[in-house]
């Protein structure tokens, strides 16, 4: 807790959490840091998005030729579990290397994955391709709320958060009908792509 000042001098062993700046929501609309991270966080559900309704179906479309239920239901399942490991992996890599760097980092695995899943020559490669997806599909719900706090403060997370993720919202919102234009003309590598660019 803060002492206060002593002697005209503030106390130096204060946590710098304890020091930073506790948003509320209004004042964290107004912020162009917030916006971006809204920006950030819509484009990444494309990905999201993706990974957790077109595993089955683009392996079907992409493994020359096919696979068998079982064995996409075998990677759908092992993709889930890597969803809820990535969670905790980024979360680790967050907490020791800052969330820019993991941030950046987790942008251009998810990015690079989606541009070259089509690539993917049997169900061995694209299980682990999807199993990297979801990896990353899971770190997005870990390393936005950490740039929440880091931005705004920890006191008000929880409906800072709640805000932030209507941007996930909106952007679900869009993402059938982006996956529709190409679906409907037959083209999953490129829906893949798109996803990249995203």
């Amino acid at each position: 807790q803060l002492e206060g000042a002593r002697g005209g001098e503030t106390d130096l062993k204060q946590p710098a959490a304890v020091l930073r700046k506790q948003y509320g929501a209004l004042e964290m609309l107004r912020a162009c840091q917030f916006w971006l991270l809204a920006l950030n966080f819509s484009v990444n559900t494309q990905a999201v998005f993706f990974g957790a309704s077109f595993s089955k179906t683009a392996g079907s479309a992409l493994i020359p030729g096919g696979a068998s239920d079982s064995q996409l239901t075998a990677i759908a399942a092992t993709a889930s579990f890597c969803n809820g490991m990535g969670r905790i992996l980024w979360g680790l890599l967050s907490d020791r290397g800052g969330f820019r760097i993991s941030m950046l980092s987790l942008c251009f695995l998810q990015s690079s994955l989606l541009a070259t899943l089509p690539l993917c020559v049997n169900s061995t490669m694209y299980g682990v391709w999807s199993c990297g997806i979801m990896l990353c599909v899971g770190g997005n719900f870990t390393l936005f709320p950490a740039a929440m706090a880091h931005y705004f403060g920890e006191r008000n997370l929880g409906q800072n958060y709640g805000l932030l993720f209507l941007a996930q919202s909106l952007s679900m919102l869009a993402a059938p009908k982006v996956a529709g234009i190409f679906l409907a003309a037959g083209s999953m590598a490129g829906l893949c792509r798109a996803d990249a660019l995203f």
